[in-house]
């Protein structure tokens, strides 16, 4: 059953979803000189908020130094955290990740959070079968810089031939009211975030006609993620080991909702964007399938690199960014684990 989560998930400007080291009676036994302070920050409906969330609840960051502070807030404030924001770790889409190069942000992503499970969607009944069938059409996407549209819009255009920004009748809006002009009929298609995704596919009035995820797998071999663990560079370098941590607490942490899925989306799922059973169900089937997230840090090795920088070159061929970050931003997890080692 889809359960009330304690926190209201409107419009807020940041909320914040503190885990707490200290003992049941509220004492702070558990923070020692070693714990790391972490303020991470995520936006509404984020789907990775569950796991955090079980992992904050089983102490399992706690248990490897860090005291993380989950805070939700604007897409916006989230995109600046890592550039002219106070993080030092946190999440980057590929779009943030590329426009924090171009403006000399150096960053580092060193692990997987998020794979690409993003679809676009039309009405059941609808006439069209495939992204060949939008050009001229209405499209609803969920803001035109963010790395899900980056990422149809630039397969589109490979696979298809045609922009589907220029070359349809776009508009860009928040993932959430791209889900409900679909539904209402406003708009012929639209493109969708992981929350609203999964809406989607529980929602018997649409149909999806195109999932990102499949067309990069057949392309490369390898899925691709929409949001990549990182940190900026100065910090990363005197930090390998909080970063090492980090990964093994976000391992773990899936390891702690794989026990049970269905109790962790159906308790947690309000905060992830999720408000009914049936797409708590839809979110639970794709994380049991390896849909949502890699459980095994180690997959990111050379070759899954090369498939994601191939992404982020075909960003660049296409004009959706100015220029991809050097190959060398993206660290194998395998090189996290030996510099952590050496500190």
């Amino acid at each position: 059953m889809l359960q009330a989560a304690g926190a209201s998930m409107g419009t807020v400007a940041m909320v914040t979803l503190s885990g707490c080291l200290g003992d049941e009676n509220g004492d702070d036994e558990g923070t020692t000189s070693e714990t790391t302070q972490l303020p991470y920050l995520l936006t509404e409906s984020a789907v990775d908020m569950v796991p955090f969330q079980v992992g904050q609840e089983r102490g399992i960051f706690a248990d490897h130094g860090i005291e993380i502070n989950l805070e939700i807030t604007t897409y916006g404030e989230y995109s600046r955290g890592l550039t002219t924001g106070d993080s030092n770790l946190g999440n980057a889409d590929q779009s943030m990740f590329v426009d924090a190069y171009v403006d000399d942000f150096r960053q580092l992503a060193f692990g997987s959070n998020l794979l690409q499970f993003n679809s676009m969607f039309v009405r059941e009944g609808s006439d069209i079968e495939s992204p060949a069938d939008i050009e001229g059409r209405s499209v609803a996407f969920p803001g035109f810089e963010s790395g899900t549209a980056l990422g149809m819009r630039s397969v589109i255009e490979d696979e298809f031939g045609f922009d589907p920004v220029e070359d349809t009748d776009s508009t860009a809006v928040d993932s959430a009211v791209a889900y409900q002009l679909v539904v209402d009929g406003e708009v012929d298609a639209a493109i969708l975030f992981t929350g609203d995704t999964i809406r989607g596919f529980a929602d018997d009035d649409l149909r999806s006609v195109f999932n990102i995820w499949e067309a990069w797998e057949e392309r490369t071999g390898y899925p691709l993620d929409v949001i990549y663990f990182a940190a900026r560079e100065e910090w990363l370098e005197d930090n390998w080991d909080v970063a090492y941590e980090f990964t093994q607490a976000w391992e773990e942490s899936l390891e702690a909702v794989a026990e049970d899925p269905e109790d962790a989306y159906g308790r947690l799922g309000q905060l992830a964007g999720l408000t009914d059973e049936d797409q708590a169900e839809v979110a639970v089937n794709a994380f049991e399938s390896g849909d949502l997230h890699q459980m095994d840090q180690s997959v990111w090795d050379e070759e899954y690199l090369d498939a994601q920088w191939e992404f982020l070159e075909l960003l660049e061929t296409y004009g959706l960014k100015e220029e991809a970050p050097p190959r060398d931003q993206l660290i194998t997890h395998q090189e996290l684990a030996e510099n952590a080692e050496e500190m």
